[in-house]
C-alpha cells in the first residue's frame, strides 16, 4: 500500500539515535533530528515536549507532542513523516485504524479492568 508503507518493528531506531548513515535524505535527516530531540526531551525532562520551546539542535520550533488521553473523542496523536510527506503534525486520526484493530480491542480491555 503506498499510502501506508511497512516499516518494521525497530525501523525508527536510526531516527531515535540520529544515526541514518550516509544515504540518508536531508529530509530524514531532518525527521530524524526532531525525533530525536523528542527523545531526548522525554528522558531528560519527562516530558517529549521537555521544557525548552526549540529543538535541542536546531532553530525549528518543536511541534507539541499531545498528550495522550483515555476518551477517544479528546485523544490526538503525532505524525511523524517527513517535510514532503506532511513533516511532523498533531492529528486526530490514528495510524492504520484497521491494522491496530487488536491492540484497540486488547486496551479497552485492560482499562475496564
Amino acid at each position: 500500500d503506498k499510502e501506508y508503507p511497512v516499516v518494521y518493528h525497530g525501523a525508527e531506531t536510526p531516527y531515535v539515535f540520529y544515526d541514518l548513515g550516509a544515504k540518508a535524505t536531508a529530509e530524514e535527516t531532518a525527521l530524524a533530528q526532531q525525533m530525536a530531540s523528542y527523545w531526548y526531551r522525554h528522558a531528560a525532562f519527562g516530558t517529549p515536549n521537555g521544557v525548552h520551546p526549540r529543538d535541542v539542535d536546531s532553530d525549528a520550533p518543536a511541534v507539541h507532542w499531545p498528550q495522550f488521553e483515555l476518551s477517544a473523542e479528546q485523544r490526538a496523536y503525532l505524525r511523524l513523516d517527513v517535510a514532503s510527506a506532511g513533516g511532523v503534525r498533531p492529528v486526530q486520526k490514528p495510524f492504520r485504524v484497521a491494522s491496530c484493530a487488536f491492540m484497540g480491542e486488547w486496551l479497552e480491555k485492560e482499562l475496564a479492568s
